[in-house]
């Protein structure tokens, strides 16, 4: 689960350059709040059962920025079937996330509020009552419907 090899375009998309990275897992691409112990290593007994795993997130990069990468890691196999290694493919993504994030949200939510509209209030209440129905816990739904604000318009004649 260590780096043995780091080339240009690591260092490109990254700023790692190989001596701050050969020997060190994955983890050194996590924000320290978000490094789990053993992720990396999670990624190549994934990568080892199945050939290859893809994972995204948020990564970070030598200088402290954020970007949101797929990671891919693809199992080395020699011709025996012996696994020899792992090669490990990071793809800066941020454009692409944040695109579908914001059409996500477009899709969801209210313009003028910012609540969700009624589509994903079903979505998510259909969601959790499949997730009751599954596990048999109690549910409770409240929906409280209200003016959050009150637009007051006048006319000339209204003013004094």
């Amino acid at each position: 689960g260590r780096i043995s090899a780091w080339n240009k375009s690591g260092e490109r998309q990254t700023g790692y350059r190989p001596a701050d990275v050969l020997g060190r897992t994955m983890n050194v691409f996590y924000f320290p709040d978000e490094a789990v112990q053993g992720r990396a290593l999670q990624q190549v007994d994934l990568a080892r059962r199945d050939g290859w795993h893809i994972d995204e997130g948020w990564r970070r990069r030598k200088d402290g920025s954020r970007y949101w990468c797929q990671s891919l890691v693809s199992a080395l196999e020699e011709k025996t079937g012996e696994i020899i290694g792992f090669s490990v493919v990071l793809r800066d993504v941020t454009e692409k996330k944040t695109s579908g994030d914001e059409i996500r949200r477009l899709l969801t939510t209210d313009q003028l509020t910012g609540v969700l509209n009624r589509a994903r209030f079903f979505e998510l209440g259909e969601a959790e009552i499949s997730r009751w129905k599954r596990f048999g816990q109690p549910l409770s739904a409240l929906m409280l419907a209200g003016i959050r604000d009150i637009l007051v318009i006048s006319t000339p004649q209204d003013l004094p």
